[in-house]
């Protein structure tokens, strides 16, 4: 009688397939890439500096390969979350708001320089730059 016996070590079946340069971290790995450049693609530009500030990192632990990709800008959430409508008020109580208004970014806008004691954002639009680029790459997959 002819037998056969197959054995799989644990740890080298984890690395074919979860290990740096497994299948599945490829896989991932390839996949957040696509995310990450079709996000700067999306990302909406006033200096660029969101648009530049977008990576992407690939952790494998295990058997679980995770993709993540991200800003660490500050203002980066109320860009693709929007924001509601708020007052405006100054840091210090009894003080005074100042802008420059018109065209442009910050101090460089050719309008006139306005003061009030408050104002009212409208609120602003979400502009989902990191879902809309998931869903597109996911969708193609």
């Amino acid at each position: 009688m002819a037998r056969t016996r197959v054995e799989i070590a644990d740890g080298e079946l984890q690395a074919a397939v979860a290990g740096p340069r497994g299948l599945a971290t490829a896989y991932v790995r390839r996949i957040t890439r696509q995310i990450e450049n079709r996000a700067r693609l999306y990302a909406p530009v006033n200096t660029g500096n969101l648009r530049g500030s977008i990576t992407s990192a690939v952790v494998s632990r295990g058997l679980t390969v995770s993709g993540t990709v991200g800003t660490p800008v500050h203002y980066a959430v109320y860009v693709h979350e929007g924001t509601r409508p708020h007052e405006i008020l100054p840091r210090t109580p009894g003080g005074v708001l100042t802008w420059k208004a018109g065209p442009g970014s910050g101090e460089n806008r050719a309008g006139p320089r306005l003061y009030a004691r408050r104002t009212f954002h409208p609120g602003t639009r979400p502009q989902p730059f990191l879902r809309r680029a998931m869903d597109d790459v996911l969708a193609a997959e």
